[in-house]
């Protein structure tokens, strides 16, 4: 099949050279790579432009104006002859192994939508972190595309769809989360989800916490649109994926709970031998950083499996400080999306895009308040696709999956 290769660039080029170039030495031959450029070429996109200008079957879209990131990619996905569609956001970092277009294309002859598993990249002890908390997205990813080869998230820096499910979900919404919203979408309409080994790819992640607080705001923005707008419809739409998006969320809060498991029967052992306040509270250290060592092993084991090292010092610090304040953040940034804030965003939807504010309610009167105001506020699209179908495929995918 024909894959087109489409690469948005906002402000500033960042890796955009380096993408090109190996997708360039690629030796996959039915391929075109399409730059985007979303508002004003600045001196550094230029310079970045004149150097992959002449690369064979390359094609550099500009001067359209600012559009927003969802827009420019539909206008773009709308104008290329392909079978399939590959979207690398600028701050991705293929790999040299050979074969990356033909693993992608193998895929997307078995999957509808297939997400490049993501590690981290970055330098100094925050990085270190932030590439631990990637480390529990791919457990989460590969847990869901192993168990029921569907998933209603995704992270979307890197994925590839085929071009004819893309246009069926009438491309990206304009939202600020457009990457999850296209997923959840596909996952209800019964879009089978792939999650290679063979495509890792590296995500540049913050470095500095200025840096962090606006790259986690966006994330956390994103998590709370898509919990607004697809948590219970997808809930809903077969056992099976219930079961499968419990089994992945948990993997999240995998070493607090492997913690507690642990502790939980040491307490009451002491306590059923009754044992003084310092033993119990000895066992409950004892059972909890037993436990704790098994998750750190299991982070060990899929860090070693996608061919990143972890760092231990790092790892500690992410349970003791790192989660609670995702926790805590994550809480405050759900309430305030869910209450009607909107994000400010510029890069991601045009001036003029108002759908987040709107979205933002329409999610939360629809899943927290019983569509009280449906009155004066349509629900979502995507709330009304067809759920039967959506079962039947999730249930189809289950059954081959464990057969």
């Amino acid at each position: 099949m024909k894959i087109a290769v489409l690469i948005p660039v906002y402000s500033e080029p960042k890796a955009l050279v380096s993408i090109c170039e190996r997708l360039a030495a690629d030796s996959f031959p039915d391929k075109e790579i399409v730059v985007i450029v979303d508002g004003d070429t600045t001196p550094s996109i230029t310079t970045a432009l004149k150097r992959i200008e002449a690369i064979q079957g390359l094609r550099i879209i500009s001067g359209q104006g600012h559009l927003g990131k969802a827009e420019a990619l539909n206008r773009a996905a709308a104008v290329v002859e392909a079978d399939a569609l590959l979207f690398l956001d600028n701050d991705i970092f293929l790999s040299d192994a050979p074969g990356f277009l033909d693993i992608l294309d193998a895929e997307l002859e078995k999957r509808d939508l297939v997400e490049l598993p993501k590690v981290g990249i970055g330098k100094g002890f925050l990085a270190q972190m932030m590439k631990i908390e990637l480390l529990s997205n791919l457990q989460a990813a590969e847990a869901m595309a192993n168990n029921l080869g569907a998933n209603p998230s995704m992270n979307g820096a890197a994925f590839a769809i085929r071009k004819e499910l893309f246009e069926n979900l009438r491309g990206f919404a304009q939202t600020f989360n457009e990457d999850m919203d296209l997923a959840g979408r596909a996952f209800l309409s019964g879009a089978s989800f792939g999650f290679p080994l063979g495509l890792v790819v590296g995500n540049a992640v913050s470095e500095s916490p200025s840096d962090w607080a606006r790259q986690r705001k966006r994330w956390m923005t994103n998590n709370a649109l898509w919990n607004v707008h697809y948590l219970w419809p997808c809930l809903k739409s077969s056992p099976e994926s219930a079961e499968a998006m419990l089994a992945s969320g948990l993997r999240f809060a995998l070493p607090w709970l492997a913690m507690a498991a642990g502790a939980l029967p040491a307490v009451l052992i002491a306590r059923l031998l009754n044992s003084n306040s310092l033993w119990i509270l000895f066992s409950a250290l004892l059972g909890a950083g037993g436990a704790w060592s098994i998750a750190a092993a299991s982070y060990e084991r899929c860090a070693r499996r996608y061919g990143v090292q972890m760092d231990l010092m790092a790892f500690i610090a992410y349970c003791l400080f790192y989660m609670p304040v995702i926790f805590i953040a994550n809480v405050g940034v759900g309430l305030a999306v869910l209450f009607g804030s909107e994000p400010k965003l510029d890069w991601k939807l045009a001036p003029g895009a108002e759908r987040g504010k709107t979205e933002t309610r329409q999610g939360a009167t629809t899943a927290f308040f019983g569509r009280i105001s449906s009155a004066w506020l349509p629900p979502p699209k995507s709330v009304m696709l067809d759920l039967a179908y959506a079962r039947y495929r999730a249930h189809e995918n289950a059954q081959r999956l464990r057969g």
